[in-house]
């Protein structure tokens, strides 16, 4: 996920109507509101893999929210785009060493991914007004 694959989503305009439009100097990577947040970099300094459109997706979900379902759903797409965001870059190291780059940012993801599920529930936006819970 970059930011110009983040113009192309569908759902872009529902996302800047919730968070405003998406700002690159800004830091959408960690709890929103926390003082933890400024400790944990929205860009991955040894893979140079920029998470940060990755996470203002995610941000915009959690304030939507939903049931359990929806977060899961939310945390696993959040863990994609990380994962699609380090395949995509463009490779700053030498000829030859992009998969120690491609490695370490997956490792980077995977590591996100796993904190936004142990300790993201709290900021979660829980309701029953899922469109998947609703009977026809």
């Amino acid at each position: 996920m970059t930011e110009y694959t983040l113009s192309k989503i569908p759902q872009l305009h529902l996302y800047q109507a919730i968070m405003g439009v998406y700002d690159s100097t800004k830091d959408y990577v960690g709890p929103a509101g926390s003082s933890k947040a400024k400790y944990i970099p929205k860009k991955l300094k040894i893979s140079r893999v920029n998470f940060n459109p990755c996470a203002y997706i995610h941000d915009a979900q959690y304030i939507i929210g939903g049931c359990e379902e929806c977060r899961e759903i939310s945390d696993l797409q959040f863990y994609y785009n990380m994962r699609n965001a380090v395949t995509m870059s463009e490779s700053l190291w030498p000829w030859g060493t992009d998969w120690i780059r491609k490695d370490i940012g997956r490792i980077g993801a995977r590591a996100y991914y796993i904190a936004v599920d142990k300790f993201g529930a709290d900021s979660f936006n829980f309701h029953n007004e899922c469109k998947h819970l609703r009977k026809s």
